[in-house]
């Protein structure tokens, strides 16, 4: 692509030394001229550049109908610049340089977001016009200043978000790519000594363990767990739920047994899992889990109607993911006791994997957390390992472990099984005994035979690297 090759994804310096990302006209000139200034258009170049901007300009996408057919992971328009009906023209004494949100497009390239300056809507009929164009595919509701937002899904599986005052305070929208046609194995979408995560995740899969991808947005989760499903047995029907159908699997999976559902106004997501519970489903997989509801049929599905569950969050820490679904699920009358919640949470989700995007777009897995239920709720004193200490030792050690109960009783604990430090993905902790049985329970004998040999294998590396050092 132009940006990648003409380093149009470097980082710029605003006037307060700060790193900015922006391709401006001086940008488009030099690149104009490199490539060859002097070529004399063809009659058949010329009619097509007329056709596609009269195309554009009167029934498409205007300004971003080009960037849309390209391979940028999400375009934003209206996101930055004065909105027009807040201009006090008392303003142009002070600044001669003001841009109006219908200048504003943006760009995320490779988890970079690039402010593309030389483009702009030209006027806010034009902003107001492109976006009651972008979600008019099917749309779930229509856009008013009622309903001040609309998000639904384009024809090629994009999912569309567009806004308007009084709801935002300018007209805008935000337009998230899901390019299907790429490839999404782990082993190209995870870079560097990717051996680590990939051996973890591939047996987790295979191993039927429920999974959580956590991370802000555009850190790669839906990709990842894309990948993932390469490893659900070929044998496990695969059902999805999502908000607004954003994975399509099927276009990447298409000899798989994959039925996807999405809420609608006159279905809620309760509704969906119903019948989902009716269709012969194996696994299932949530788009993202982000509301009560789908906390609630998420958690559901995962202890009564499925082998294993696969989805999305936005927690920052494995502590979060549980503490937000313990109040989902408090918040829509699941449970009625924070401590029970937590431990039926715990008991149900095997593992966080968290990733994180770094300020230069690279995205990566920051950590592997396996999470532990605690069961053991014996008493010091009633532990064989203390059975030789005296009467006053384990009154005192079953006082502290009362008191510790009374107050904060922990119902889970988190072991780190893979990190990323200094570039390198690093195994600090093998997984517990527990996890290893899971997994072992769902494998055939030649696969519990290859799942200990590369545990094994990878045991034995973390143990020569600790040696040379």
């Amino acid at each position: 692509m132009l940006i990648k090759e003409n380093e149009l994804d470097k980082p710029k310096f605003d006037k307060d030394g700060n790193d900015i990302y922006v391709i401006d006209e001086d940008d488009i000139n030099r690149v104009y001229e490199s490539i060859d200034a002097n070529k004399m258009l063809t009659h058949l170049d010329k009619l097509n550049i007329i056709a596609r901007r009269i195309f554009a300009d009167a029934d498409e996408f205007g300004p971003i109908s080009s960037l849309y057919e390209y391979a940028v992971d999400e375009i934003d328009g209206g996101v930055s610049g004065i909105p027009s009906n807040a201009f006090d023209i008392t303003s142009l004494a002070e600044d001669t340089d003001l841009r109006f949100s219908y200048d504003s497009i943006w760009i995320m390239h490779k988890g970079q977001n690039i402010h593309l300056k030389f483009l702009s809507f030209g006027s806010q009929d034009e902003l107001i016009r492109v976006c009651q164009n972008l979600y008019k595919y099917k749309p779930s509701a229509y856009l008013s200043e009622r309903k001040g937002y609309v998000l639904s899904t384009m024809k090629d599986g994009s999912r569309i978000v567009v806004v308007r005052p009084p709801f935002a305070d300018s007209w805008g929208f935000f337009l998230r790519k899901f390019d299907t046609v790429k490839t999404a194995r782990l082993e190209e979408n995870i870079k560097g000594n990717n051996i680590i995560p990939i051996t973890h995740l591939k047996w987790f899969t295979k191993g039927c363990l429920t999974q959580a991808i956590t991370g802000t947005q555009g850190c790669g989760k839906s990709t990842l767990l894309k990948g993932e499903v390469e490893y659900v047995p070929k044998t496990f029907n695969i059902r999805v739920q999502e908000s607004t159908a954003e994975l399509n699997l099927r276009y990447l999976y298409a000899d798989r047994n994959i039925t996807s559902f999405q809420e609608t106004p006159s279905i809620s997501v309760q509704e969906g899992i119903n019948i989902q519970k009716k269709t012969n489903g194996t696994v299932n997989i949530f788009g993202e889990v982000a509301s009560g509801p789908e906390a609630v049929t998420m958690l559901q599905v995962t202890k009564v109607a499925s082998r294993f569950t696969l989805f999305t969050h936005h927690a920052k820490t494995t502590r979060d993911l549980i503490t937000a679904l313990r109040d989902n699920t408090l918040q829509e009358g699941m449970f009625s006791d924070a401590k029970v919640a937590e431990e039926n949470i715990a008991n149900a989700i095997n593992i966080d994997i968290h990733l994180e995007k770094n300020k230069k777009g690279e995205r990566y897995i920051e950590r592997i957390t396996e999470i532990i239920p605690i069961r053991d709720r014996r008493y010091p004193s009633e532990l064989p390992k203390n059975k030789n200490k005296a009467l006053e030792e384990l009154e005192r050690l079953d006082h502290m472990e009362f008191m510790k109960r009374v107050t904060d009783r922990q119902t889970f604990e988190t072991v780190d099984l893979v990190v990323y430090k200094n570039g390198d993905y690093v195994l600090v902790n093998d997984m517990s005994d527990g996890l290893k049985d899971i997994i072992l329970r769902n494998l055939s004998e030649e696969e519990e035979e290859i799942f200990l040999k590369e545990m094994s294998d990878l045991k034995q590396r973390k143990d020569d690297e600790s040696a040379a050092v």
